[in-house]
């Protein structure tokens, strides 16, 4: 009963963590090409890349340690899945895990410019003066006479 209990959770998990893997590939996106034509544009930051990178991170550290523990040990322990299969999930994950966070990061980078970029440009371009001061709006009425009527 204890491993079907023990194999939910890592079955749990694993589910969990393949949701996590590629945030960036799925939530990242650069500028638009256009971007110096709109007035306002959003695109993803740093979340998605770091999500990855630590994904990437653990997967690999998991895989190390895998690969770093002899065969006798690692069969000594019930509760764990194959080795071989441990090393080559983790290699896997953090593959496809750091592969997303470098294509997160670049798309962030690309974004960070872009906004810099438009920073940099002036936001409305300044109207031409006139040579001479405008004449008034409206003109005035004549000068009323003097009335007699009192």
């Amino acid at each position: 009963m204890h491993k079907l209990k023990r194999s939910s959770w890592v079955f749990a998990l694993a589910i969990l963590g393949s949701q996590l893997a590629g945030c960036s590939f799925l939530f990242s996106n650069p500028p638009p090409s256009d971007y110096r034509r709109q007035g306002y544009f959003d695109c993803s930051g740093y979340g998605p890349p770091v999500v990855d990178t630590v994904w990437a991170g653990l997967n690999g550290l998991g895989a190390l340690v895998a690969a770093g523990t002899s065969q006798a040990e690692w069969d000594s322990k019930k509760e764990f899945a194959p080795r071989s299969t441990t090393i080559a999930s983790g290699l896997l994950w953090l593959g496809l895990s750091g592969a997303s966070a470098i294509y997160g990061y670049s798309n962030a980078h690309k974004c960070t410019e872009a906004k810099e970029d438009m920073e940099e440009r002036p936001r409305y371009l300044p109207s031409r003066r006139p040579s001479s001061p405008p004449g008034p709006a409206y003109e005035s009425p004549p000068p009323r006479e003097p009335s007699s009527e009192l």
